[in-house]
């Protein structure tokens, strides 16, 4: 038998979250409490403004009209048991979805339900998953020591609100740690002429990639030989369509999954793939979401991206939490968890 119940949560931010495209204070959301064969898993829906193409109020009207149709759903694919690697996941999460044929679910509620399912098949079938590496957040000097002291070995800075303040940053993070990885995240928010002028400014500290410094892949055409920074697609890769047009484009060496927003995992699995045979890295990032979603995206890079370091650690961003995963998170890795959580 299975039961679901519903719930919202709006959670405030430590401190106003600012990059290219806005600013936000607070994160809204729904999670769904199914129980299976007696057992809790917890699956999260929320739609991030500016990111995602639904809304709260979409997420709130499909769950509330279409509750015997998620049951379906979850009933079904608990009747199914595949063989937990990309091919035969894909199979599973496809042969379900037949169910929302006339009404498909949007993006954060297809990610709720499927990471349910996988927690579910995950479920007493393995005994460990290797740990995750992750990035850490910083904006500050000081945000990057404390990094540094915590075992991280990457970090990753917005970049494109104020250039100088930015460089001086980049700079003074290299001459204290040489060797410390950094990822650099424009969230489109450069145009091309600023590109042209400004990305050569941030090459010279030897970032491991940078996403997203325009808003279409085509603007940034020329800017990967004019600068030799790696690129890498984050925003303009939602679909396998996305991803198929961005591997045309052939400047992108990295592609940042957030699966929150990639409308359910038979989607987002047939991305990786896609994705892997392009001969591309593939990172997952969370969308700013709860560890109820944080903990199924770890779960996901330890099984099928362990070679990686994901984006993972945004918990402390929030002033509480849904579901805290501190306790997994240990000298910049997190350890995934393959029981089913209690909230």
């Amino acid at each position: 038998m299975v039961t679901f119940t519903l719930s919202t949560y709006n959670l405030a931010f430590r401190r106003p979250l600012i990059n290219a495209k806005g600013t936000f204070t607070s994160r809204e959301g729904f999670y769904l409490h199914a129980i299976i064969n007696g057992d809790d898993y917890f699956g999260e829906a929320a739609p991030l403004q500016g990111f995602s193409e639904e809304s709260f109020t979409d997420v709130d009207s499909f769950l509330r009209a279409r509750s015997v149709e998620i049951e379906v759903y979850l009933t079904e694919g608990k009747l199914l048991q595949p063989d937990l690697n990309l091919n035969s996941l894909i199979d599973a999460y496809g042969r379900i979805r037949k169910v929302f044929a006339s009404y498909p679910p949007p993006p954060s509620v297809y990610f709720a339900l499927d990471a349910i399912l996988f927690q579910y098949w995950t479920k007493n079938r393995i005994r460990s998953c290797p740990p995750v590496s992750l990035n850490a957040l910083a904006s500050s000097i000081s945000e990057v020591e404390r990094a540094v002291r915590s075992g991280f070995n990457t970090v990753k800075l917005k970049i494109g609100i104020d250039v100088h303040k930015e460089l001086q940053l980049l700079s003074e993070i290299r001459r204290t740690w040489p060797d410390l990885n950094i990822r650099l995240d424009a969230n489109q928010g450069f145009s091309l002429t600023q590109a042209q002028k400004v990305l050569p400014l941030y090459a010279q500290y030897n970032p491991e990639y940078m996403e997203e410094p325009t808003k279409t892949a085509g603007e940034s055409l020329g800017l990967k030989s004019l600068t030799g920074i790696t690129f890498a697609a984050d925003e303009s890769v939602r679909n396998q369509q996305d991803l198929s047009k961005i591997l045309s484009y052939n400047i992108h060496d990295v592609i940042i999954l957030k699966p929150m927003l990639c409308n359910g995992f038979y989607e987002l699995l047939n991305m990786i793939k896609l994705a892997h045979g392009g001969d591309k890295k593939v990172i997952l990032s969370t969308s700013l979401d709860t560890g109820l979603a944080r903990r199924v995206y770890a779960l996901l890079a330890s099984f099928f991206l362990p070679a990686h370091t994901h984006g993972l650690a945004t918990g402390f961003l929030l002033m509480d939490d849904v579901w805290s995963d501190d306790h997994l998170i240990t000298r910049g890795c997190y350890h995934p968890e393959l029981v089913f959580c209690k909230k």
